[in-house]
């Protein structure tokens, strides 16, 4: 399209191309870069507007400008969350390591042997109550006393509290 051509579209239709624009995004910037965009295209291509068609496509093309951008703005938006929630995933995990790890190293130092060996096969292990007394050679009641007794000194030591 001739620079004047576009030029003379340009005076008569980026008013209202604007304000359909910023009708659509809420942003000032956004809506004169999307504005620009169109002209900038009509003197890049050869696309010919003629009288009474040139409003309606010009106002059609904010409109899907507009819609493209905010889907593009949506998928980096969408990304960016994603981002920051995996970061803040990967740092909890980092922070429930540290924490099973300062609970593994004061259950082997500040454990009986029994008590250490139930804490192992109930907490590291995943067995039942039935199966840690009979690998121990104990009693369900006795398993019960070891990780109640357990659970006490762990509440203690690192201000669990019950939820």
């Amino acid at each position: 399209m001739e620079k004047q051509q576009v030029e003379q579209l340009f005076l008569q239709h980026y008013a209202k191309m604007y304000k359909v624009a910023l009708t659509i995004l809420y942003n000032e910037q956004e809506s004169k870069d999307v504005v620009s965009n169109i002209f900038e295209h009509l003197l890049r291509s050869s696309t010919m507007l003629y009288g009474n068609t040139a409003e309606s496509y010009l106002l059609s093309a904010v409109r899907n400008e507009c819609r493209k951008l905010l889907l593009t703005k949506s998928r980096r938006q969408r990304i960016s969350q994603l981002y920051v929630s995996d970061m803040q995933l990967n740092t909890s995990t980092q922070d429930d390591e540290h924490r099973l790890q300062r609970i593994v190293n004061f259950a082997k130092c500040h454990l009986t042997e029994r008590e250490l060996t139930a804490f192992r096969l109930r907490f590291i292990c995943g067995m039942s109550y039935d199966d840690i007394a009979l690998k121990m050679e104990i009693s369900k009641v006795a398993v019960w006393k070891h990780l109640s007794g357990i659970m006490q000194k762990l509440k203690r030591q690192f201000n669990i509290s019950e939820q």
